[in-house]
């Protein structure tokens, strides 16, 4: 057969398979023009036939250039430091521009421009920015319904859906690092232009892509281990949120970037690495801002012999309080009654929950090193009594609450003695009393929160009517407890003999997450003798498990920063030295390491450094995050195994899964290793870039570093099998039947092809199989 037969036949072959016709695009009272924006040499209009070449040759190079959801590729270009002429481009495979947008005070389009009053319930294809309460439009990404052949919005949708879904974490990336880019556009032009630019980090992005594996997130991940407040900034959450509803809800750069409206100080200094995520499965798009240090290397700290019987005491004294409250059939065996004073019912509560109440004290006393306190009726009648008597005077009278109230008209003098703990003699001794406000809803909950409350003792800078030091003293024997509806009290009497030199907040020993009002607070430390604090003394807190430091060497008050030594406001309370700094935030599992420098030891009169150190643990192990208690790899079915190791090949798409026992656990956080990224990279979720051949098994781990859990495998690399482009049936050859089973793949579509199956018929090595492909390889065939 003579060629021009063999190419006649072709023709009608397709004619026939495709019965093609050649549509054009409708609607003629259209303008072409899409977006102009810019003045003088940067003036550009776009229209429906500019080229991204025609865009360089006046906007410049893009800034960013990513792979687009539409088919084809995503650009963001502008022409200075100060982000003039801001333009963004989707392209589909062909070229043509079918998404714009822009946040320049110059730009316009056919609906809506920078400047526009934008009504809502017209809902033009814009995502719209909006930056004044008026609702003037900022800034939007728009779509050009007729780049498609058919000319409706329908199809723009179901083209990004179906793209963006056959590889979401692709698309998700290039929309992240555009997103970032306008972020900074917008708030830079918002008028905060001294603040550090966001930047994207490929590790964070990937770990981020992990945790979603096990069910959550990077924001999740800080929230739960309180790292949060340190570590990270939010900018946006957006719930329910599809992918493509409406052609204006389409994911774009604007979607996370115009959160820079009423979130423009978000930096943390040198480096602040944005995290623009959407979650497919919960439908929540969000965006963070991360510090450099966000995931910095966590080392496990063993503890010593003395702090594990400390944690084990304090848990074992935890546990029998929360038995003891669960035992209570209610709260008081008598309800207080305070609001008649010549009828005031000072109440009692059950004794279940006062054996609860002095077993939550002492965990926290018993996790500290500091003796047990006892149960003692009289100071739960006398802690009662106050409670009544002070919240009959703060809502009935509006009085002050105090310690030392005056008797109101109406109140017996014996209910009054009785509140202010007289004996019969009108004379009080051997009390320490603690007050403070109550919700009026008594609950277990309710009750630990209050003794926390004065652990945390916050509201006083320093500790000068010390609560905190009540709870932690050596001294106090003896222990009572009142709860009233607005006010509650703690009474303190007896004389222990001095076990511990030091009392110290959090403590030489175990401080209980539970028992953190806030993750920053007052650090304290006062010694009862050996050692006296001096003017000069200074402080080194030092995280074993990250290897921060904080250095404390003059005395300041700063909103992020106190440090102040030899507290002389009240007597009792010398000997302290105070540290608070904004960026110390424990979490579970952190050993921290406090040297005071400078001290004055009471016998030589020398001056010495003394260290101790303070554990942070859960009380209750059920809330402790070292709850995976396995690691392990999954082997992708495209990984052959021979003998011990595992085969890669030169090129192909490899992914490794990370599988854990407990999604329901806290710390999920696992970090992927290579021992020779050059020849085999992974990313943080586990995918490999196979990048050189090797004989040589490279070593892929997982580890899990809080709790030292670890699994890995070998992989070697070999080259592509030596594959004829276009020969389907690998007869060694590319004939007709070769090229039509290629161009009926193309109009049938089928299974999903395997990595060899797509690497023969994709023509110009572009990842995909097209008409593109098939007709090239006809023409192969046809031309010789």
């Amino acid at each position: 057969m003579k060629k021009s037969k063999k190419i006649l036949i072709a023709i009608v072959l397709f004619i026939l398979l495709f019965n093609i016709s050649f549509s054009t695009i409708a609607n003629a009272a259209t303008s072409d023009l899409l977006i102009s924006l810019g003045t003088g040499q940067y003036a550009i209009t776009v229209t429906t036939s500019t080229t991204i070449e025609d865009i360089i040759e006046i906007l410049g190079e893009p800034k960013l250039t990513t792979v687009s959801a539409f088919g084809g590729n995503a650009y963001t270009f502008y022409t200075d430091d100060e982000y003039s002429n801001y333009l963004y481009i989707e392209t589909l495979e062909n070229g043509r521009i079918v998404s714009f947008g822009s946040i320049d005070e110059t730009y316009k389009t056919q609906t809506y421009s920078y400047g526009d009053d934008y009504p809502y319930q017209e809902r033009s294809p814009l995502f719209g920015c909006l930056f004044s309460d008026e609702g003037i439009v900022g800034g939007g990404v728009y779509y050009d319904k007729y780049a498609l052949d058919y000319g409706n919005y329908s199809d723009i949708i179901d083209l990004f859906e179906n793209t963006y879904l056959s590889d979401p974490i692709k698309y998700q990336m290039g929309i992240s690092k555009h997103a970032i880019l306008m972020y900074n556009a917008l708030s830079y032009k918002l008028g905060n232009k001294d603040t550090t630019k966001l930047e994207f980090n490929e590790d964070y992005f990937y770990i981020n892509e992990q945790f979603k594996e096990f069910g959550t997130t990077v924001r999740e991940y800080m929230l739960d281990t309180n790292l949060s407040t340190q570590y990270m900034k939010g900018l946006t959450v957006k719930s329910n949120v599809e992918i493509a509803t409406r052609v204006y809800f389409l994911l774009n750069p604007m979607y996370w970037a115009d959160a820079a409206g009423s979130n423009r100080y978000t930096t943390f200094g040198e480096k602040t690495y944005a995290l623009f995520d959407y979650d497919l499965n919960s439908k929540v798009l969000c965006a963070v801002t991360l510090t450099e240090d966000a995931f910095g290397a966590f080392n496990k700290v063993s503890y010593t012999d003395e702090e594990i019987e400390k944690l084990n005491a304090g848990r074992e004294k935890y546990q029998e309080a929360i038995e003891k409250f669960n035992e209570a059939e209610s709260m008081y065996d008598v309800e207080p009654q305070q609001t008649e004073p010549e009828n005031l019912v000072a109440g009692e509560l059950n004794q279940s929950v006062k054996e609860g109440i002095v077993s939550y004290v002492n965990a926290i006393r018993v996790a500290a090193g500091v003796p047990d306190v006892i149960l003692n009726e009289e100071n739960f009648t006398v802690a009662q009594y106050k409670a009544t008597l002070l919240s009959y005077r703060y809502s009935q009278l509006g009085l002050d609450i105090t310690h030392s109230p005056e008797q109101p008209e109406g109140v017996s003098d014996e209910f009054y003695n009785k509140a202010m703990g007289e004996n019969d003699e009108g004379i009080r001794y051997g009390y320490g009393e603690n007050i403070g406000t109550a919700t009026s809803n008594i609950n277990p909950t309710s009750i630990m929160n209050s003794i926390d409350g004065f652990l945390d003792d916050s509201s006083e800078k320093p500790q000068l009517f010390s609560h905190r030091q009540k709870v932690l003293s050596n001294e106090y024997k003896y222990f009572g407890f009142g709860y009233g509806e607005y006010v509650f009290a703690n009474e303190f009497s007896g004389t222990n003999k001095y076990t511990n030199f030091l009392e110290a907040w959090p403590s030489n020993g175990i401080t209980f997450m539970e028992t953190l009002v806030s993750p920053r607070f007052e650090w304290t430390a006062q010694f009862i003798d050996k050692y006296k604090v001096l003017d000069t003394t200074t402080a080194t807190v030092k995280c074993l498990n990250t290897g921060e430091t904080w250095e404390f060497e003059e005395q300041e008050k700063t909103t992020d920063r106190w440090f102040a030594c030899h507290n002389n406001s009240v007597s009792s309370l010398n000997n302290k030295v105070v540290i608070y700094d904004s960026s110390i935030v424990p979490q579970a599992g952190y050993v921290y390491e406090i040297t005071l420098h400078g001290l004055q030891n009471d016998e030589t009169l020398a001056n010495e450094d003394f260290t101790y150190r303070a554990v942070f643990e859960y009380a209750d192990t059920s809330n402790y995050p070292d709850s995976i208690t396995s690691l392990s790899i999954e082997i992708p079915e495209n990984l052959e195994k021979d003998g011990e190791n595992y085969i890669a090949i030169l090129g192909d798409e490899v992914k490794l899964n990370a599988i854990i026992d407990n999604n329901e656990a806290i710390n999920k956080k696992i970090t992927w290793k290579s021992s020779n990224p050059d020849i085999i990279e992974v990313k943080q979720n586990g995918t490999l870039v196979i990048q050189k051949v090797t004989n040589t098994p490279v070593t892929i781990s997982v580890v899990n570093e809080n709790t030292n859990l670890i699994d890995e495998v070998q992989i070697m690399v070999e080259e592509k099998p030596n594959l004829l482009k276009g020969d389907v049936n690998k007869d060694g050859k590319v004939a007709l039947y070769d090229a039509f089973r290629i161009l009926r793949y193309v109009i049938l579509g089928g299974d999903n092809l395997t990595e060899e199956q797509r690497y023969i018929m994709d023509y110009n090595d572009d990842g995909k199989v097209a008409l593109y492909d098939a007709f090239r390889f006809l023409r192969q065939v046809i031309l010789g």
